[in-house]
């Protein structure tokens, strides 16, 4: 399975902050995202969202390998992608094709606006 290289990420506050910048949101996810990155991914999931550590590290290693695979769509946009608030048995009952449905209902926002 090819990496996640570290050029693919946003790793300093300082990448994460970039104006001016779009919103999306979908049931589980608010999209921060620029159209003129390089191609970037930021993942926050926060102890509100879920406790325990490993559920957290399962959700964004769900959510960069579909970003992985759909990077070549996706020239060019960093993303940072949050995590809502809600019901802990449905995060923990999240499949890697829940992620993909949901990041490709963005992306298909994204064409739109382009």
């Amino acid at each position: 399975m090819p990496k996640f290289p570290k050029s693919a990420r946003l790793l300093k506050r300082s990448d994460f902050r970039f104006r001016p910048y779009q919103k999306y949101f979908t049931e589980r996810f608010s999209f921060y995202f620029k159209k003129t990155g390089q191609g970037r991914l930021g993942i926050s999931v926060s102890k509100k969202v879920l406790k325990k550590a490993t559920d957290r590290n399962r959700i964004k290693r769900l959510l960069r390998e579909v970003f992985r695979e759909m990077r070549p769509n996706l020239p060019g946009v960093d993303v940072h992608v949050v995590a809502i608030e809600g019901d802990i048995e449905r995060w923990q009952k999240i499949k890697k094709k829940d992620i993909q449905k949901e990041l490709e209902s963005w992306a298909c926002e994204l064409q739109k606006h382009s």
